[in-house]
């Protein structure tokens, strides 16, 4: 990972420079989202240390827990919009990088360990895109060739899958009416409970209908109201 913000910096500077070979600027992304990625996981697990010690000092440090919140959810923002800008690059460019890098050199990029890349091309044919199946189906191939050599798991997955994962959460949160609906009827989720908060922070559980089969075979639901959540 990079240590040095100047080098951060300059890897910036080169994945955005337009004049350079693509294949240098997927190289130069990867290097500054990994250590945008690392900074992010290492902040959490401080912030965490930190806010515990302070509610352990006592009530008389609320105001220090709040600036400690503060700083972490800016950290959190500029993450989160680090890694959103960064999958929808590599959405935009993904044609670029089907025409002008070949599969062989893009899974040397990715750290794709060659055990795998048979798959891997059987995997990426059946997406629109190379780099997509790549990164999709996962995060399992990218960085396969660090990881032990072998397979990385979603939670486990390279910095471009998990950019990815980013992009398209961001694009589901401001475009919720691009997916159908998981909680409708025949959705993956129909019938679980759902939790929503109000504008004050009050969060609420709403419980799915309750059905009620009549002795003539009719059935007829009940719809329930929301309820405060308790945890």
């Amino acid at each position: 990972m990079i240590r040095s913000p100047n080098r951060l910096h300059k890897a910036i500077d080169i994945a955005s420079d337009e004049a350079r070979p693509l294949a240098v600027r997927l190289i130069a992304y990867r290097m500054a989202i990994r250590c945008i990625w690392g900074i992010r996981c290492l902040g959490l697990v401080t912030y965490r240390q930190k806010l515990a010690e302070l509610k352990r000092a006592g009530p008389f440090t609320n105001s220090a827990q709040r600036a400690v919140r503060d700083q972490d959810r800016q950290q959190a923002q500029a993450t989160w919009s680090a890694m959103v800008e960064t999958g929808g690059w590599l959405a935009r460019a993904s044609a670029s990088i089907d025409e002008l890098i070949p599969f062989d050199q893009l899974c040397d990029i990715l750290a794709v360990n060659p055990v795998h890349r048979a798959e891997a091309r059987e995997v990426a044919e059946q997406f629109r895109h190379t780099i997509d199946g790549l990164l999709w189906s996962g995060g399992v191939f990218e960085d396969s060739a660090h990881h032990r050599s072998g397979r990385r798991t979603r939670w486990d997955a390279g910095p471009f899958s998990v950019a990815m994962n980013f992009a398209m959460n961001d694009f589901m949160l401001n475009n919720p009416d691009a997916v159908p609906d998981p909680f409708a009827p025949d959705g993956p989720f129909y019938g679980a409970p759902r939790r929503y908060q109000a504008d004050d922070g009050t969060t609420f559980i709403q419980r799915p209908g309750l059905t009620v089969h009549r002795a003539d075979g009719s059935t007829r639901v009940i719809e329930r109201k929301p309820e405060v959540s308790r945890g």
